[in-house]
């Protein structure tokens, strides 16, 4: 298996997608909702206690998801420190076990490829036309 992980992206097609596992099949939205309800608040528990000994972070639940809590950041090439914001984001990412079938899906939905159906169709046209 290769490492070529893509997020699944909720906010389009990918909600509607659906994800099987052994004996379990979810919508990839209705998944992601349920990923971030098990963090949001165990996660951010773990996370408060974790970093309390250091001074502590604030607790606001709804701004480590949404609008974000305000910082400072140090990045080794920059000059000086950089007011922004620190959100967290859980993601959702699918890495196919083939990458030349993960190709050929997406070259299919971007209509690069052939559907593997349309052979069929096309044999079927053929005999139809034939009986005619």
């Amino acid at each position: 298996m290769n490492n070529n992980f893509q997020e699944l992206n909720v906010q389009s097609l990918d909600k509607d997608a659906a994800l099987a596992f052994s004996k379990s099949m979810f919508k990839v939205g209705e998944f992601s909702t349920k990923v971030k309800e098990a963090f949001h608040p165990h996660g951010h528990n773990v996370l408060v206690n974790t970093l309390a000994s250091r001074g502590g972070i604030p607790s606001d639940d709804k701004a480590w998801f949404e609008q974000g809590i305000s910082c400072e950041i140090l990045r080794p090439d920059a000059k000086g420190w950089h007011k922004g914001k620190i959100r967290i984001r859980i993601a959702v990412e699918f890495c196919p076990d083939e990458l030349e079938e993960a190709i050929e899906n997406v070259d299919l939905l971007n209509g690069k490829a052939e559907s593997p159906l349309d052979d069929i169709a096309r044999r079927n046209l053929t005999n139809l036309h034939k009986r005619i």
